[in-house]
């Protein structure tokens, strides 16, 4: 990887860098919350730890996701 010299380029910053343009998927939906009108789940990523959950719009897992957000939703009446 291309870096400037006397810049130090850390594993971490490596990591980010390489995973700017990969899809990562669900491992589980974890809890739903709703802040200013906007519904939102709580996301765990297949294969990063639990200190990378996200929320995510309800609106973007419907569209990418669609039979398993159903899915947990319907269970989580």
């Amino acid at each position: 990887m291309y870096h400037e010299g006397g810049r130090e380029v850390t594993e971490d910053l490596e990591a980010q860098i390489a995973f700017g343009h990969v899809r990562f998927h669900v491992e589980r939906l974890d809890e739903a919350s709703c802040v200013d009108g906007q519904h939102q789940v709580l996301v765990k990523w297949l294969g990063l730890d639990d200190e990378e959950l996200s929320w995510e719009p309800a609106a973007n897992l419907l569209d990418d996701i669609p039979v398993v957000f159903r899915k947990w939703v319907a269970s989580n009446k």
